[in-house]
């Protein structure tokens, strides 16, 4: 009886061991196509040909070669330029970095020194205030490193002024009988009686900078006299005008 028993032990232990045996051979088989799924690579390319879209699978090593194949869709050969790694590529952009940011050092370095400029569009004189410099309407302010700049219509010189004020309200009073308004000639004689000019202020001359939002006002010495004189405009934007009115104190 214990024989027997013995035999049965042994029996269905040899069995046990024939499953265990049999389960671990058959992961080792699924395992396998796994593993090399898992180590092959991916490429979507687009064909030159017909423009459609195709999914192509690298074995270990096969995308740093190039490959030439017929396309499935189309039957025109195509060409796969080798794929490079990425530390290969980014050791490339690196080295293509440096070398533009020396290229860009040895330019900067070459090119002749030039003065910081900032240019402000602005609108001479108010309703109620004029420009003492003699601009009006729309010009320009550009501010330099040691000047100021003053850009637009500039109003003819005074005796120039009267003259075409009396040449349309006296004289065509006295030939004709007939003459403009007093106001009306003012207004033209003010608005069309100039032309375009420029005019440079040294910024150590510039007095009394006040700012009104777009408005700004100073004072500064006119060129080639010791006259002072107040000038009046206003800048497009108020982020201009702050930034106008900081040039201005420097």
């Amino acid at each position: 009886m214990a024989d027997r028993n013995d035999k049965e032990e042994r029996g269905f232990s040899g069995l046990s061991d024939l499953t265990s045996d049999l389960i671990a051979a058959d992961e080792a088989v699924k395992s396998e196509p796994k593993a090399e799924a898992e180590a092959m690579t991916c490429r979507r390319i687009t064909c030159p040909h017909c423009d459609k879209g195709l999914t192509l699978r690298f074995a270990p090593g096969e995308e740093q070669e190039e490959q030439v194949f017929p396309c499935p869709l189309c039957g025109e050969t195509v060409t796969i330029s080798p794929q490079k790694r990425t530390s290969e590529i980014t050791e490339k952009k690196a080295e293509d970095d440096l070398n533009s940011y020396g290229s860009a050092v040895g330019e900067l370095d070459k090119a002749p020194s030039a003065e910081p400029c900032s240019k402000y569009s602005v609108s001479f004189g108010t309703a109620f205030l004029v420009d003492q410099f003699g601009f009006i309407r729309k010009g320009t302010v550009t501010a330099e490193r040691d000047n100021i700049v003053l850009e637009g219509k500039k109003s003819w010189p005074v005796i120039a002024k009267v003259g075409v004020f009396l040449a349309i309200t006296v004289l065509p009073m006295v030939l004709f009988k007939i003459g403009l308004g007093f106001l009306l000639a003012l207004f033209i004689v003010h608005y069309l009686c100039c032309s375009q000019g420029s005019l440079s202020i040294q910024k150590s001359t510039i007095r009394k900078v006040q700012r009104n939002g777009r408005l700004i006002k100073f004072w500064g010495q006119y060129p080639g006299s010791h006259a002072t004189k107040k000038s009046v405009f206003k800048v497009d934007t108020k982020w201009n005008a702050a930034s106008l009115e900081r040039e201005l104190k420097r």
